[in-house]
């Protein structure tokens, strides 16, 4: 159990959820994250103009600061990220969706290689998926056979409720608020070829995927096209030959996503293998 003393060895960790008319599953997510066994935790809620006001009514734990914000205008999820960046006071700085929920362990198990090694920008875990009747599985993780930069950028691996950032890569990575979905995959490309991570490989949060009429990632299918067109834009900002940003664009963020979402068989497997062998060979050349 980690003990609050001084901000040397325990560092504030702010926790930004953004929610919008999600009132009873945000007090959830709030929740996980006040059973967090490290303790000098501020909570950043950005409430993006839901239709009654967002308010904790449960008791908050003593060793916890939680802020609300409210935005009087819904300025989208990306905007309202980036906006709970600017109002946290945290040395680092996680996500957590309205909709999903922390393990116990996630900002102490993430939190250890970053305070053992400053040269380590963010550290990420796992995910494990939670269907509506309560099936759990972990997504892709083939990180020990292809490396877990290829595996988070083919099959989008890297969740937002799973990292944990040093506050100065906020400089010069933010969510862009010009795309209408998947920010997320943007934001992460972004900082893994900015700056310096480190996977730790334990699941340190629970994606819940049930289904919900307002759950965008599995119902919005308006602007995919331009969706993808902005993620290449932001391909072209690095070093990586026209097939590697093809490949990740056309099948990363179109066919491959979806299948992270289930189980795989050994002819999907397959069929991806020639991607895999195919990023990694382009991936370490053109890093």
């Amino acid at each position: 159990m980690w003990i609050k003393t001084n901000a040397m060895l325990y560092p504030l960790v702010s926790v930004v959820i953004t929610t919008k008319n999600r009132r009873e599953l945000c007090i959830r997510a709030l929740k996980s994250v006040f059973d967090q066994t490290y303790r000098n935790i501020e909570i950043v809620i950005i409430d993006d103009s839901s239709i009654e006001p967002f308010f904790v009514d449960i008791k908050i734990p003593e060793d916890i600061v939680v802020l609300v914000k409210r935005n009087e205008k819904s300025i989208g999820g990306a905007a309202a990220r980036n906006y709970g960046v600017k109002v946290s006071s945290g040395e680092y700085i996680c996500f957590l969706d309205d909709d999903d929920e922390y393990m116990s362990t996630k900002i102490e198990y993430l939190l250890i290689p970053l305070l053992n090694n400053k040269a380590f920008d963010y550290a990420f875990g796992s995910v494990v998926c939670r269907s509506r009747i309560g099936k759990e599985f972990v997504p892709v993780r083939f990180h020990r056979f292809i490396g877990w930069k290829i595996n988070a950028i083919l099959f989008n691996t890297i969740h937002t409720n799973a990292t944990l950032i040093r506050r100065e890569c906020f400089a010069v990575v933010s969510f862009d608020e010009n795309l209408p979905k998947f920010q997320d995959t943007q934001f992460h490309i972004d900082l893994m070829y900015l700056k310096t991570g480190v996977f730790v490989d334990t699941l340190v949060a629970v994606w819940n995927q049930d289904g919900r009429k307002d759950q965008i990632t599995s119902n919005d299918s308006s602007g995919d096209l331009r969706t993808r067109r902005g993620i290449a834009s932001i391909l072209f900002r690095y070093k990586l030959t026209p097939l590697y940003k093809y490949v990740v664009v056309r099948i990363a963020f179109s066919q491959l996503r979806h299948f992270s979402n289930v189980k795989f068989d050994k002819y999907k497997l397959f069929f991806l293998l020639p991607f895999y062998l195919l990023a990694r060979i382009v991936f370490l050349r053109t890093k």
